[in-house]
C-alpha cells in the first residue's frame, strides 16, 4: 500500500472517529440533540471558528514544539512531524476523556512505538504538564492583577478557597526552595 493512500485512509478514519464520538456525545446527553447542534453551528460568526482553528493548532504546534526541544535535551531527538503527532495525539485523547486523563497515556503509547524511550518519553509529556500547569497559574495571577474586580466579583466561599489555594502552591513553593 503507498504512502498516500495509507495516509488517505488514515485521514478517512480519523473523520470518521470524529463523527462517531460527536454521536455518543450527543447521544449521551438527554438535553443535546443534533437539531440544536446543527443550530448553534449555524449562529456561530466563522471568524470565531477560524480562529479557534488557529488557536488549537498553535496550541498543538507550540506543545509539540516543547515535546520536540525537551526529547532533544533527554538525548533523544525527534523529528518536528513526530512531535507534532505526538501533541495532536495529547490534545484529540485529552478532549473525549473525562478530566483529560486520555491525552497523556496515549502520547507516551505512541512515542513509545515510535521508538522515544519510555522514560524519555515520560519525562518529556511530566515537563509538559509541569509547564502547562505553571502557565495556567501565572496567567490566573496576571488576570487578578490587571482586574482584581473579577476576584471580587466570586462568593464569599469561592474568594477563601481560592486564597487557601494560592496560600498552598505558596507554601509548597517556599518548601521546594528550602531545599
Amino acid at each position: 500500500m503507498s504512502k498516500r493512500l495509507k495516509n488517505f485512509l488514515l485521514l478517512l478514519g480519523l473523520i470518521a472517529l470524529s463523527f462517531l464520538t460527536l454521536r455518543v456525545v450527543i447521544g449521551s446527553t438527554g438535553e443535546f440533540s443534533f437539531d440544536k447542534f446543527t443550530q448553534m453551528i449555524r449562529g456561530i460568526k466563522p471568524l470565531w471558528i477560524v480562529l479557534a482553528f488557529v488557536c488549537a493548532y498553535g496550541y498543538i504546534y507550540f506543545e509539540g514544539l516543547g515535546l520536540r526541544f525537551s526529547c532533544k535535551f533527554l538525548g533523544h531527538p525527534i523529528s518536528h512531524g513526530q512531535s507534532m503527532i505526538y501533541s495532536a495525539t495529547d490534545f484529540y485523547f485529552s478532549a473525549i476523556t473525562p478530566t483529560a486523563a486520555g491525552g497523556q497515556p496515549a502520547a507516551l503509547i505512541i512515542m513509545m512505538t515510535r521508538g522515544v524511550p519510555a522514560a524519555v518519553a515520560a519525562m518529556a509529556l511530566l515537563e509538559n504538564i509541569i509547564m502547562y500547569t505553571a502557565s495556567l497559574v501565572i496567567i490566573g495571577v496576571l488576570c487578578f492583577i490587571i482586574n482584581p474586580a473579577f476576584f471580587l466579583s466570586f462568593d464569599v466561599f469561592s474568594r477563601i478557597c481560592i486564597i487557601v489555594g494560592l496560600a498552598g502552591v505558596g507554601a509548597m513553593f517556599l518548601t521546594l526552595e528550602s531545599d
